[in-house]
């Protein structure tokens, strides 16, 4: 008797199939067996939810319980979307006159393949059924998991409303488009008090054209974004590098329905100088970071194809998949992937949504964008946490945020209808269809006049610009080849928070172009970098200066401006100009400052009109330095750069951090060794122009940083003291080089960085030690006094 108990699942399994044999035709038995066997269990699967899931579920049943029947839920890739809307099934109730079953409406194969999956495996004792393709429903389930396109081919009527309670829309930013709206209509979901409880589930609850989510939904019920679920260790943490591809012009690609036009974009970043920029950035991170599992979206077909050639050609085991892989040979790819066999998996629009790789350790984004659903979505596929991961690292080439990102409707924009009034269905919905049309050519027309305009403001600037310029100023052009890098510029963010920060590139194109000159321009403010000038006696230096709205009255005080304007007045009346501007001037130290209360700092020059472009003063400062002897001592690239600091600079460091508002700790003091030679002669060219808390603060946090990561790859290490890090036991040889002249204006002193006093003094004492040399020059010659002799051959000592 128990073993007939135990056996009984199994027959009644093998009679229900039977009678199925009847109906089901034999090429469409596979997959429809696959979801559809009933197992007669006393128990479900409990699988437990994490709590923001129940308190979706919760969410979800108050909303519908309270007469609000279209709803929307929106989850990060990899919060359980499929696990919330399975659990949600059996704890929602039909209304009077309805059926107890459920539809689920997805797109693509493997949403709906993990649709039918997730539901059998939370609810083993409910049918399961697939309409698909070749595969058909019986209608006679509970559940139906059905393909979109499929049902649009005529096999929607089969299936009566009445017998539904639910509609779930998987990916529901889908839920705008015609063939959603219609299957909607069909079940009776237009309305808000729909009998047919209707919801959606997707990670961005937002499209990138003009159609609205609100004729789908109602109401968002239901909201978590993915920095939350990476907070609450729900989803991996993320480190984010960008690469600027020198060689993929975006500005003449076009956008069309809040996309680049994919054709113009492959044929900007599909070329010889970006692949191998790719491929060079992956050996990069296998090397540093040892990844092992990446993922790489593609622009499209070929794109990805001339990638993996690239990639298998340099012996990496790579493969790809796209819209035209058969399902069979895809399947096969993925599952050697998941196990490691696969190091690169490339695709082209294929893994964006629905996909479930939890070992991707390494995400490739080779597919600018200006949808900031599908940057989402793709991020989202290395967002899953895997036991042989700590993080997922993410590489954004060219930079999804530096492209102008077209702004998204929200999920409750104006309705494309509002105009519409005393209309047939029929003739509303071809009102729409036009309306939508002649919206899209508006938007498309505003555009082309915007960038139209836009050009001829930036030529009419320049020509105004140049208004009252002297003939013999200098006329520079821009050097194109300064700007392009060819080397892998990166720039990493340490964390998912940070990138959602700091991650838009856009607005800073121009800290690029400063950021590509091979001279280290030095940062003293947000707007203001300078540069010593080779002059050998270190009272020279380059400012450039960008003015975000005007030219300031200011700096028409600090700056003469009549050798490059032919009056002050004329240049003055160029402060109408909007912003940015750009002016380049050189400063050179006054000796006898402090002497008369009137007496400037510095005497300061323009050196070139006001320009719109900041190519044009960096093109100026590469030439003007070209000709100047010692000048390459100041390139990024010189040697000395890299090198060690001196104990001198070290103690310099030290004593000008003491005015800092963020006092140096001891952690901190043992990281100054840590930095180069040309990172100190930086922060103290900067300190000593300046004397502001802003380079200060750059190197507080800098050495803040390098302190965090001693400190988790070292925790056991001895800190040094101060005394033994500035008074090492081997003292060192003085030696008087380039780079320790380098830093403007350096104060010998240690105990404190040189102040205006200081300098003074430091000239006075320094003018009477050359008055008593000349004076014994001349004597030497046989003069009585310093008036009687020519000081012809003399030579000035430097003290």
């Amino acid at each position: 008797m128990v073993n007939l108990m135990k056996e009984l699942p199994k027959i009644s399994t093998l009679l229900y199939n039977g009678l199925k044999a009847h109906y089901v035709k034999p090429q469409q038995q596979c997959l429809f067996h696959l979801f559809s066997r009933r197992q007669y269990s006393t128990e479900s699967n409990q699988i437990r939810l994490r709590d923001y899931q129940q308190k979706c579920i919760d969410s979800c049943l108050d909303a519908l319980n309270n007469k609000r029947r279209r709803i929307g839920v929106s989850l990060p890739t990899g919060g359980g979307k499929t696990v919330v809307f399975s659990s949600l099934i059996d704890q929602v109730k039909p209304r009077e006159g309805y059926g107890n079953k459920t539809l689920i409406l997805a797109h693509r194969t493997e949403l709906i393949q993990q649709a039918a999956k997730t539901v059998k495996s939370i609810l083993p004792s409910k049918l399961i059924e697939v309409e698909m393709a070749k595969y058909h429903s019986s209608g006679d389930c509970d559940v139906v998991v059905a393909s979109v396109q499929t049902l649009m081919r005529g096999r929607l009527e089969k299936f009566n409303p009445k017998d539904f309670k639910l509609l779930i829309i998987d990916e529901a930013h889908h839920a705008a488009a015609d063939s959603y709206r219609k299957i909607i209509d069909y079940f009776g979901g237009t309305h808000s008090n729909s009998d047919v409880a209707i919801t959606g589930f997707s990670a961005t609850l937002q499209r990138d054209d003009d159609k609205n989510l609100s004729d789908a939904f109602d109401e968002v019920v239901f909201h978590m974004t993915t920095d939350e679920m990476v907070k609450s260790k729900h989803l991996s943490e993320a480190k984010f590098t960008t690469v600027r591809l020198s060689n993929a012009d975006l500005s003449k690609v076009g956008v069309s329905k809040g996309e680049f036009v994919i054709s113009k974009l492959s044929k900007a970043v599909n070329n010889d100088i970006n692949n191998e920029l790719v491929l060079r950035t992956y050996l990069h991170f296998v090397s540093t970071l040892k990844v092992k599992s990446t993922m790489l979206f593609g622009v499209d077909i070929k794109h990805v194809k001339d990638l993996t050639e690239l990639f298998r050609n340099r012996g990496i085991n790579a493969d790809y998949v796209t819209a035209n892989t058969h399902a069979k040979v895809r399947v096969e790819v993925v599952d050697d992937f998941r196990k490691g066999k696969i190091q690169v998996l490339m695709n082209c629009g294929i893994f964006t949504e629905g996909t479930d790789i939890p070992n991707i350790d390494c995400l490739l984004l080779v597919r600018p964008t200006a949808s900031k659903n599908l940057l989402i979505q793709m991020i989202g596929r290395g967002l899953r946490l895997h036991k042989s991961k700590e993080f997922c690292h993410i590489v954004d080439f060219v930079g999804i945020n530096n492209n102008n990102i077209v702004s998204v409707p929200t999920l409750h924009g104006l309705p494309g209808d509002a105009e519409i009034r005393d209309l047939t269905p029929e003739q509303i919905e071809e009102r729409r269809i036009k309306h939508e049309k002649y919206l899209e050519r508006k938007e498309q027309e505003l555009e082309k006049q915007k960038q139209l305009e836009l050009k001829m403001e930036i030529l009419k600037a320049e020509e105004y610009l140049k208004t009252g310029v002297r003939d013999d100023a200098p006329v520079v052009e821009v050097d194109e080849s300064q700007f392009m890098n060819t080397n892998i510029d990166l720039r990493t963010f340490e964390s998912f928070e940070e990138f959602l920060k700091n991650g838009d590139l856009g607005k800073e194109t121009d800290l690029y172009y400063i950021a590509s000159s091979q001279y280290p321009l030095c940062r003293i403010d947000n707007n203001t970098w300078v540069l010593p000038y080779p002059s050998g006696k270190g009272d020279i230096h380059l400012r450039l200066q960008r003015h975000q709205r005007l030219v300031t009255k200011e700096f028409f005080k600090a700056v003469s401006v009549t050798g490059i304007y032919k009056t002050k007045s004329q240049a003055e009346a160029l402060r109408d100009a909007k912003g940015p501007i750009y002016t380049l001037a050189s400063y050179t130290l006054n000796p006898r400052f402090g002497e008369k209360m009137w007496d400037k700092m510095y005497k300061s020059k323009l050196l070139l009109p006001f320009s719109k472009d900041v190519r044009i003063p960096l093109s100026y400062i590469t030439k003007l330095l070209r000709e100047v002897a010692g000048a390459r001592n100041l390139t990024k690239t010189a040697f000395w750069r890299s090198e060690p600091p001196t104990i001198k600079q070290l103690r310099s460091v030290v004593a000008m951090m003491k005015r800092s508002s963020k006092k140096l700790e001891i952690t901190h003091i043992n990281q100054l060794p840590n930095l180069t030679k040309g990172e100190v002669a930086d922060f103290m060219t900067s300190v000593n122009i300046s004397n502001t808390q802003y380079p200060r603060s750059i190197l507080y946090n800098k050495l803040q940083k390098k302190a965090k990561e001693q400190e988790e790859l070292y925790p056991e290490k001895t800190l040094k003291s101060e005394y033994e890090i500035l008074h090492p036991s081997a003292p060192e040889k003085s030696t008087r080089s380039f780079e320790d002249s380098s830093a403007v204006f350096e104060d010998t002193s240690i105990d404190k960085p040189m102040s205006y006093q200081n300098f003074k003094e430091s000239e006075k004492q320094r003018q009477k030690k050359l008055q008593n040399v000349r004076r014994k020059y001349l004597y030497s010659k046989g003069g009585s006094s310093p008036g009687s002799r020519s000081l012809e051959g003399f030579h000035e000592p430097k003290f």
